[in-house]
């Protein structure tokens, strides 16, 4: 099994605005706090009941800070996935000029969203133990395994 993507949790987003109970499946380190993570989760080990809608604070690279919280969409989806693209290409060059391996990409953005997990009906997802932690977007989405909709 892979890890899914931006358009996975955008679709997951518009079944739940729709009105359709959402299962995500993941794997549970994304609830751990920041100092608590393992640094890579090789398989989905848990299914999660989304009960908000999915947000995304996105990083502002001019003024290095995060933007207030928005529900993904479409345009956020393609904003992401252009400054990917952007810094992708930027760290190929610097490898080729210096004869390095480039870095894996990982943005600063950032996810927030609940679920009913563990008998905690409306708790964070992310950083349940520290709650007013975000985790990284790159973070969450290498832990997100797809999900599952049904009509209520």
């Amino acid at each position: 099994m892979t890890n899914k993507g931006l358009d996975h949790l955008l679709n997951a987003q518009r079944a739940y605005r729709n009105g359709h109970a959402v299962f995500l499946f993941i794997n549970a380190d994304a609830f751990l706090k920041f100092e608590d993570k393992r640094s890579f989760a090789l398989t989905p080990d848990h299914w999660v009941v989304l009960n908000s809608e999915i947000r995304i604070k996105k990083h502002n690279q001019h003024s290095n800070q995060l933007n207030p919280a928005t529900v993904i969409s479409q345009p956020l989806v393609n904003a992401i996935k252009g400054d990917i693209k952007a810094m992708t290409e930027t760290a190929a060059e610097a490898a080729k000029m210096f004869g390095d391996t480039p870095e894996p990409v990982k943005t600063d953005d950032r996810v927030l969203l609940n679920a009913f997990t563990w008998g905690n009906q409306y708790s964070p997802v992310i950083g349940r133990i520290a709650q007013d932690q975000d985790a990284r977007l790159s973070y969450f989405l290498s832990r997100f395994y797809g999900y599952i909709s049904a009509k209520r």
